[in-house]
This record gives structure tokens, sequence and C-alpha cells, in this order.
């Protein structure tokens, strides 16, 4: 079926803000789910350095590689269409899939192209490209969705809510990583805080935004 239902494997994406880590991804499902590793390089970045990329794709596992490092592995995915339910485990990631070598300008998780931006003397090169079969150890047959683990759910608050301080009432670093977290992501710059906010009679979370970044 169609993307993303169809599944997807990225071996390896960079990102020209970024080019000092990698991504290894796989995209599944409907609605869209995705699972994803990333490794960024001590030293260097992957512009102008020959790296090795690999994906060790077997039924019921797959594990990216960079450089012969172990970054990232998934075995929980699904497929499923609206109206028809979900196709059995290890659908979508059990057929041929085709081989892309992708240099993509802009979009919206990298931001778009502007007057900064340099084409020029730009190259993308690849050295090789190889594909192996295993034979050994390779059974398509016996493939089993693995089972998750149960799920401790927090104690929720007097109304039954599990979202803690859900009502800003209580005043709390938004930089840390306790309760709420403020983030900022693809260049976007802006700060927040719990204020006291007559318009609503109550406590709020203020943000004040200096840039809205690319995307």
């Amino acid at each position: 079926g169609q993307w993303p239902k169809c599944g997807e494997i990225d071996a390896m994406e960079v990102m020209g803000q970024e080019t000092n880590k990698v991504y290894g991804t796989i995209h599944y499902g409907e609605p869209h789910a995705q699972s994803q590793g990333t490794r960024a390089l001590a030293e260097g970045d992957f512009s102008n350095e020959f790296h090795t990329f690999s994906v060790d794709w077997e039924p019921g596992v797959i594990k990216w590689y960079v450089d012969g490092n172990l970054y990232h592995e998934e075995s929980d995915w699904f497929s499923a269409a609206e109206g028809q339910g979900t196709v059995a485990y290890p659908a979508p990631f059990d057929q041929p899939f085709y081989m892309i070598l992708n240099l993509a300008v802009g979009g919206s998780w990298v931001g778009y192209p502007d007057d900064t931006t340099n084409f020029d003397d730009q190259a993308y090169v690849i050295d090789y490209v190889k594909a192996y079969q295993k034979t050994e150890g390779y059974d398509e047959s016996n493939v089993k969705k693995p089972e998750k683990g149960s799920v401790t759910l927090r104690n929720p608050d007097a109304t039954g809510n599990y979202v803690n301080n859900a009502d800003f009432s209580t005043s709390e670093d938004l930089t840390d990583e306790t309760d709420w977290q403020f983030l900022t992501a693809l260049e976007g710059e802006a700060s927040a805080e719990i204020v006291n906010d007559e318009k609503i009679g109550g406590s709020a979370v203020k943000i004040q935004t200096t840039n809205k970044g690319t995307v």
C-alpha cells in the first residue's frame, strides 16, 4: 500500500545543518509511526569524509551500524490499513524493497533553501553500495512479534489525571526533565516560564519566540 504502511528503511540520513550526526530509521503503520536511532561523531563530520553505513535486515529484527558500530536496533513494528485491520507481523518488512540513494534539497524536516544556501561546487559522492543475502540461520517462516512488557503508570492526582502539574499551578524549572520540559528544535529560539495569567484567571505557560526556526 501507500506510505507509510508500505514501510521505509532509512539506512542513513544526515541533515545539512548537522553533518556530524547520522540517523537510522524505519517508518511504518497507519497512522504513521517510526523508530529512530542516532549517532554523533566525536570528531569530524559526514560531509567531507568517507564512512561506512550498514543495515542488517533479518526477519524480526533490523540493526543499524556506522563504521561497524551498532547504534540502533528495532524488532517491534506493524502495518495496518484503515478499515482493513492489521497485517500479520513482520509486515511491512517482509517483502523486497527498492534501494534509493537520495539527495534531498529542502523539506519539512531539515527546512527549506533560502538566499544563503550555497549550491555551487557541491558534490554527492558514494564510493560503493553492496547488498548481501544471508543463507544460514535465516528463517522467514517462524517470525513472532515481540511481546510487550507491562506498563506501570504513575499514580493519578485527586481528579484522576495522570499528567503532572497539568494546570501549571506549581512553579517549576522548564529546562529540566521533571514534569514539564520546554524544547526548541531546528534553529528555533524561545523561552518559556510559568506565570499567573489574568486573562484565564490562573496559571499558564508563557512562551516568547525570538526565532521561528526552519520549520
